[in-house]
């Protein structure tokens, strides 16, 4: 049983440009972006790539693939794998835990797995209209439903290997969480908060709530303060303590970003 961690494509990002973003929105908050902050958008989401892979690091042994360069083939039907964002973090030791699970339940056929996790960041996005942010469990996972989120599932390499055109449904975890919701598929639910979705300024689902309401001569001032604050939710919570050297090493990004 082999592990193996797939990062949703992102771009390179001590490279990319303006014109290699993905649309025209996304292309006119970067760069008011860039004109608000002493560090460039491509420079932080460099940095919370490097917070990201030593993340993922930490689960060794684990085989590392980046989207668009991974081939299915190299999973065999007893491996797992973890899809994540490139600014998603995991608990260090979540493959013993995962190992030592399904090596205790191998008459269970599963073709999924899921836990509870956390977010770190803007939680509910009305930011910065007095909408709370910080560390808190996200969601429970009842009996009566499926709920796949960003980095909080793994899929046996025997759902793929058999149907490997199956990689589309489970590599977007909105695509896996419908299909789940519509197919009977054996699938595992943990109780161990095994993983954490950082909610962070750069954030384009953050961007979609926190600045489409406003006018575009206001978003500077408002990433400014989704900034701020981010670095002063508490960091220190019971349930995630190994989140916490990876949440200060991003509120140090965006420390530098406000030129604190």
């Amino acid at each position: 049983m082999d592990f193996h961690v797939l990062i949703r494509e992102s771009l390179d990002w001590n490279h990319a440009t303006y014109a290699d973003l993905k649309n025209d929105f996304v292309r006119q908050v970067v760069r008011q972006w860039d004109s608000a902050f002493n560090v460039t958008f491509m420079d932080c989401r460099a940095r919370l790539k490097i917070i990201t892979l030593d993340s993922l690091k930490m689960l060794s042994p684990v085989q590392i693939h980046e989207l668009p360069c991974f081939d299915v083939s190299v999973l065999e039907p007893e491996d797992v794998l973890l899809i994540c964002d490139d600014d998603d973090w995991y608990h260090p030791g979540m493959v013993e835990h995962l190992r030592g699970y399904l090596n205790a339940h191998r008459s269970l056929k599963y073709h999924f797995v899921l836990w509870p996790d956390g977010v770190f960041g803007c939680t509910h996005y009305k930011v910065p209209l007095g909408t709370p942010l910080g560390l808190v469990p996200k969601r429970a996972l009842d009996k009566g439903s499926h709920i796949v989120k960003t980095n909080n599932y793994a899929v046996a390499g025997r759902f793929l290997c058999s149907e490997p055109e199956r990689q589309s449904v489970v590599l977007r975890h909105g695509d896996a969480d419908h299909y789940l919701k519509l197919a009977d598929q054996p699938v595992i639910k943990l109780t161990t908060p095994l993983s954490m979705v950082n909610r962070h300024p750069l954030c384009q689902s953050v961007w979609q709530l926190a600045l489409r309401p406003t006018g575009i001569c206001e978003w500077s001032d408002v990433l400014r303060k989704l900034a701020h604050v981010y670095i002063q939710r508490p960091t220190l919570q019971p349930l995630f303590p190994w989140a916490h050297g990876y949440i200060d090493r991003t509120k140090a990004v965006f420390r530098e970003a406000l030129g604190m």
